[in-house]
């Protein structure tokens, strides 16, 4: 009988919502996954799967207690001391495990040990300048960087996690315990870790990757496994469909407008800049409505600081706080005239539905503001004026045409359209079984 797959996935966390599109995929293709859990929510999320021959499993109560205080240093020993010899007694068990992020201890360690995949499903490595100027580090140094230093100074090897030579964020003690502990990675981004297989989403993403010092062989494209689902509902959208959405969230006007705000807090400049393009985009168009959706993340406070200014300018406006999965994101998309946006991944999904988008980068906020100038997916503005000339043209037929032609290559290049991302992933996965 083979050994089944492991899914260590102890927190719910949406960015790991794909897995559920992976597990359903591995199991109609026979396969038994079992998956590894400390919040009873995880558990709930993928019950519905139980009946077709997923398991469950506890992490155990001893690590559970070192993983949730892992932040302190004598926890953290303690975590890699009874985390390698547990990793080693899981090696027996399993044939693979799928690992969320390959760089965290207990993730590292069953990544080195059992045949692992690990996946980069965000725009982190849309481009490895804006990367280094987003993560690098820029803090006082403490005892522990000057230890670092020293150290890397009289071995001539590095310690710290770098990024083409730039030194990116990291903190000092957990970085010399997981260093002591076996962890020697040249950086903390996913494929850098324990994890054998990274996929990535699209064509110049993987080449970024192998820039910044990864194996091509490593490397594999295919597409956003969250998407699968998206992508289907997205082609059985209708206008009926549009029209009830609206009506559910009393939209009643001839222009209406999308945005996803991706800080959980904001800088005056960060809201000073929203301000500026809702207001124009208002004054521009008349009968318009906006429906803004903030980071599920988004800080105490921080929602009214962007809104309550535009909610006394007599802006119409939807807000949507909480968070339901992209499938809303796609019905909100949907049912907008156009998107408009700064940074967050949903670029990625808006060039994939062939949404008409707007990006903007009118004030420097020191947050991936160039990410849409990568991408090239949108009408890009860096002022006032182009943001009008941009209303303008996103009517146009013609420059609706010319703006999906556009979205199609950035597909190609950091997000593939596809419904298809899951398979190509359990693709992988059984290539790998069947020569390991």
């Amino acid at each position: 009988m083979a050994k089944p797959i492991l899914l260590p996935l102890f927190y719910k966390y949406y960015l790991f919502d794909y897995y559920q599109n992976i597990v359903s995929e591995l199991l109609s293709r026979g396969y038994t996954v079992e998956l590894l859990y400390i919040q009873p929510k995880i558990k709930e999320q993928y019950e519905s799967f139980e009946n077709q021959g997923l398991t469950f499993k506890s992490l155990p109560r001893t690590l559970r207690f070192l993983l949730n205080r892992s932040g302190k240093p004598f926890f953290r020993v303690l975590l890699w001391l009874f985390g390698w010899p547990w990793g080693v007694s899981q090696k027996i068990k399993y044939s693979f495990v799928l690992v969320p992020w390959d760089y965290k201890p207990l993730w590292f360690i069953l990544g080195k040990l059992i045949p692992s995949l690990t996946n980069d499903v965000v725009t982190n490595f849309v481009n490895l300048e804006m990367r280094e100027k987003a993560d690098k580090q820029n803090r006082a140094e403490d005892r522990g960087d000057k230890l670092i230093g020293w150290y890397e100074k009289y071995s001539g090897r590095n310690l710290k996690p770098r990024l083409q030579g730039v030194v990116m964020k990291y903190n000092s003690k957990n970085l010399i315990v997981d260093w002591f502990m076996g962890k020697k990675t040249q950086s903390n981004f996913p494929g850098f870790g324990g994890a054998d297989l990274l996929t990535v989403t699209g064509a110049k993403i993987k080449e970024n990757y192998i820039t910044a010092g990864l194996k091509q062989e490593k490397v594999h494209i295919v597409g956003n496994p969250g998407y699968d689902d998206v992508v289907r509902f997205a082609n059985e959208f209708k206008e009926t469909d549009k029209e009830k959405f609206l009506l559910e969230n009393n939209i009643n006007s001839d222009h209406v407008v999308s945005l996803f705000l991706s800080p959980s807090s904001y800088s005056e400049d960060q809201i000073k800049e929203i301000h500026e393009v809702i207001a124009t985009i208002n004054k521009t168009l008349e009968s318009n409505h906006f429906i803004i959706k903030f980071h599920p993340k988004t800080g105490k406070g921080e929602h009214e600081r962007v809104l309550s200014p535009l909610y006394k300018l007599g802006v119409n406006i939807t807000e949507i706080r909480a968070f339901s999965g992209d499938i809303e994101n796609a019905q909100i998309m949907l049912s907008s005239d156009f998107l408009v946006q700064k940074q967050c991944t949903l670029g990625f999904l808006a060039m994939v539905l062939k949404i008409p988008m707007i990006s903007y980068n009118m004030i420097e906020t020191d947050y991936e503001d160039d990410m849409y100038k990568f991408l090239n997916a949108s009408l890009h503005c860096e002022n006032k004026i182009e943001l009008e000339k941009s209303l303008s043209r996103i009517m146009m037929r013609e420059e609706l045409m010319a703006l999906r032609q556009l979205q199609t290559k950035a597909c190609e290049l950091f997000c593939l359209s596809t419904p298809e991302a899951s398979k190509k992933i359990v693709d992988i996965i059984e290539k790998q079984l069947r020569y390991k």
